[in-house]
């Protein structure tokens, strides 16, 4: 008997609409992982099936895993997708159109069009990382390539052919998290081993194309409304350390502005931010200095003093923990008015 992905292939809609039953039934027989993954995208995109994306023919051309050896570097200055970015492992830096962000494990960014990447490792890890390159338009009918241009130009005539578009109001780039076990992760992984095994079936990517934005859209949908029900006790302690960078702060101070206890706000911050009021107050402090370096001339000493560190050596320390690199091979490579301290 075929593998269940294999004869899912050549039907129809309105066939899978009559065979739901006997797909379910296979689903549940077969003895292959990656049918139950298909099982599920092929059921949740019939679900979904009929509405506005279908005018935009997106189109999923590339995806795969890569490892950045340990201290290295590499730039793209223009990529021609939307790319679904995620860590699968050790963390890294990835600068994107300028932004600059700590890539941890299961933490993804869905990139614009036409983006610049620059992807770091830090000195002492390889920089674990996966990728999907979905172009937003193609019309049906164009001959299909299966490439990605990382390059400032496209001449090639099936290029011409591609554009951006309106994709469910995912504009700009956007950050969120894909944990094990949600159904963006099952589906990304999925995507994964599809192309690792070369297929290159076109209604099939399409229809993953579609699926794989409603996850994204699902799941900054989710982390948008937790972000709304952060207690009110977190938030009125995030704002008093953001107002209170250059200052000296106790952790009993954190927990008075919050009428809580000092387990209670390490509770919160642990649940909601990932992170503790220390470490937190760590990284924005740094991330602060950090956009000061890149937008100013003020030394490295000036900038530690004013995000609250007086000690210059623990600032130089701090700042290649949480930047993955120097203060002074950070300001080359991101300051618009570089100039040595």
């Amino acid at each position: 008997m075929q593998p269940l992905h294999v004869l899912l292939k050549s039907y129809t809609y309105l066939e899978y609409f009559f065979k739901l039953n006997w797909i379910l039934l296979m689903g549940l027989r077969s003895n292959n992982r990656q049918d139950y993954y298909y099982l599920y995208i092929m059921i949740i995109i019939y679900i979904k099936r009929g509405e506005y994306l279908d005018i935009y023919n997106p189109i999923i051309l590339r995806a795969n895993r890569a490892v950045i050896p340990p201290g290295s570097i590499t730039k793209f200055p223009k990529v021609q997708s939307r790319m679904l970015l995620w860590c699968t492992g050790n963390e890294g830096k990835v600068t994107a159109n300028g932004s600059s962000f700590n890539l941890k494990k299961d933490m993804f960014l869905f990139l614009p069009w036409n983006h610049s990447i620059t992807y770091a490792a830090y000195p002492d890890s390889s920089f674990n990382i996966a990728g999907i390159h979905l172009i937003p338009h193609i019309p049906k009918g164009t001959e299909i390539t299966y490439n990605i241009n990382h390059i400032n130009t496209y001449n090639d005539q099936y290029n011409s052919m591609r554009s951006d578009s309106d994709l469910l109001g995912l504009k700009g780039l956007q950050r969120g998290s894909m944990k094990n076990g949600t159904p963006l992760k099952y589906l990304a992984d999925y995507i994964l081993s599809w192309f690792k095994r070369e297929l290159d079936e076109e209604r099939v990517v399409r229809e993953m194309a579609c699926q794989l934005l409603y996850e994204i859209k699902y799941n900054l949908k989710n982390v948008h409304s937790e972000n709304r029900n952060i207690p009110l006790k977190l938030k009125n302690m995030v704002i008093f350390l953001e107002q209170n960078l250059a200052s000296s702060i106790e952790l009993s101070e954190i927990a008075a502005v919050g009428e809580c206890s000092i387990p209670t706000a390490n509770r919160l911050f642990k649940k909601y931010l990932n992170q503790s009021p220390v470490k937190w107050l760590q990284e924005k402090r740094i991330r602060v200095a950090a956009t000061m370096l890149s937008t100013s001339t003020v030394s490295s000493a000036e900038a530690s003093l004013s995000v609250g560190i007086e000690d210059p050596y623990y600032f130089s320390r701090l700042f290649k923990q949480i930047m993955g690199t120097t203060v002074s091979k950070y300001r080359m490579n991101n300051s618009i008015f570089y100039s040595t301290d």
